[in-house]
């Protein structure tokens, strides 16, 4: 799909600055990107990290579900897929790629269970670059340049945005880091996008996946 694609999707979505971030948001954060918080009020990250424990998942499951919903809508597709390094983390890292459906019938708690699934018997790829994962998943270019880490996990330099949830003292911290080569304004966009996606998630996870309004919030 067009890059220029990703950037008619988000012309609804409210200009942002980008934040400066306390030193320890999730990282490492590679030199030189581009990092916008993803906001989550205090009473919704209990409620998240309350539905991850709830369906033994994890918050990088979490994660990857949120953003798949997102690529869902930019891509105008049900099938999408995304890379993620395997953990524990490796140099250089090994992705893996994860494929899921994107059901706008299905629940989102259900959607988390198959991604859970998903990333467990997921493969990891021999070639550490986020195309080669997503070639392998059949992911289009945008999903191919998309990962979902951990808060530790360096990602390869092909990365174009990594997508990092963590549990702090104070909750949940989510960040969106644009390395490039894509559009300018990608990392904006998707830190608004995954805002309103987890904030719908918080308030019913059992709200239906084409329920969810990605710009409500944004």
């Amino acid at each position: 799909m067009p890059d220029h694609a990703l950037a008619a999707r988000g012309t609804e979505l409210t200009a942002s600055t980008t934040r400066e971030l306390p030193v320890d948001l999730p990282g490492p954060v590679a030199a030189g990107a581009e990092v916008h918080q993803v906001d989550l009020r205090a009473g919704e990250t209990v409620r998240l990290i309350g539905l991850v424990d709830q369906h033994d998942a994890t918050l990088t499951d979490l994660a990857v579900a949120a953003v798949l919903v997102v690529l869902s809508r930019y891509t105008g597709t049900e099938d999408v897929a995304l890379a993620t390094p395997r953990e524990p983390p490796q140099q250089p890292p090994i992705l893996v790629p994860v494929r899921c459906r994107v059901e706008d019938g299905s629940t989102f708690v259900g959607f988390l269970g198959r991604v859970r699934e998903a990333m467990r018997r997921a493969p990891a790829h021999p070639d550490p670059t986020a195309e080669a994962a997503a070639e392998e998943a059949e992911a289009g270019p945008i999903a191919g340049r998309t990962i979902v880490a951990g808060p530790t996990t360096t990602v390869p330099d092909s990365a174009g945005v990594t997508v990092r949830l963590v549990e702090r003292d104070e909750g949940l911290v989510g960040v969106v880091e644009r390395h490039g080569p894509v559009d300018a304004t990608a990392g904006e966009r998707l830190s608004g996008h995954l805002a309103s996606v987890l904030s719908a998630v918080a308030a019913d996870p059992h709200l239906r996946l084409g329920e969810i309004d990605i710009l409500t919030g944004a």
